[in-house]
C-alpha cells in the first residue's frame, strides 16, 4: 500500500512523516552523483500548463492569481545547502509499505534531478495540506504544522526560505494541475492565495 493509502482521509501523524523523511534522507544523502541528471526545474509543469489552451478558460480571476504567483517566483533564493539527489515529484502516492518487511520503498523516480532538498519536503507538505478541499487558511496552517514536523523530523537542517520557495512553486502547480482537471475555482483559489 502507499502512505497516500495507509492515510486515508485522516493526515499523517508525527511517526509516519518521520519514516517518509527518513526514506527521503536516503536519498538526498546517498552521495551518487551521475553526470546525466538534469538539475531540478520548479516550473517545468507550471510553464507547460500556463500555456494551454484551457488556461485560458479559467476565470480572469485565476489567471491573475497564478501569473502573479508565477512571475513572483522568478529566482532560486540563495542557499548555503548544496544540490543533492531529489526525487523531483515527492509525495506520500511515491511511497509503498512492503507488508511482510514493514520497509518504505520510494517508487516514480522519473523526475529524479539535481536539487535541493527543500523542494522534495515542500511538495510532501503541500500534497498533504492541498489533498482536501480546505481554505487557503486552514492549507496555511496545515502547511506550517508540516514545517515542523518536517524540520524536526528531517534530521538535518531545512533551511526556511528555501522550504517556503518551494513550497510556492509546489503550489502553483498543484493549482494548475487541478485546474487543468477542472476542479472548483474556489479549491484552485484557495492553493493560489495559500
Amino acid at each position: 500500500q502507499t502512505m497516500r493509502q495507509l492515510l486515508g482521509n485522516a493526515g499523517p501523524d508525527k511517526a509516519q512523516i518521520h519514516s517518509a523523511l527518513d526514506v527521503l534522507r536516503c536519498l538526498h544523502q546517498s552521495g551518487v552523483r551521475p553526470v546525466e541528471l538534469k538539475v531540478f526545474d520548479p516550473f517545468r509543469l507550471s510553464d507547460r500548463r500556463l500555456k494551454q489552451p484551457w488556461f485560458l478558460f479559467l476565470s480572469p480571476q485565476l489567471q491573475t492569481d497564478a501569473l502573479t504567483l508565477r512571475s513572483r517566483l522568478d529566482g532560486v533564493p540563495s542557499s548555503g545547502s548544496g544540490l543533492v539527489i531529489i526525487h523531483g515529484d515527492f509525495h506520500a502516492g511515491q511511497l509503498i509499505l512492503e507488508m511482510t518487511s514493514q520497509k518504505w520503498w520510494l517508487i516514480d523516480l522519473d523526475d529524479v534531478a539535481l536539487g535541493h532538498k527543500e523542494a522534495d519536503v515542500a511538495n510532501f507538505c503541500v500534497n498533504i495540506a492541498t489533498h482536501d478541499d480546505l481554505s487557503a487558511e486552514a492549507i496555511d496552517l496545515q502547511l506550517n504544522e508540516m514545517f515542523a514536523a518536517c524540520e524536526s523530523g528531517y534530521g538535518s537542517k531545512i533551511e526556511f526560505n528555501l522550504l517556503r520557495y518551494y513550497a510556492a512553486c509546489a503550489l502553483l502547480r498543484r493549482a494548475l494541475k487541478f485546474a487543468e482537471r477542472s476542479e472548483s475555482d474556489n479549491r484552485i483559489g484557495a492553493i493560489l492565495r495559500a
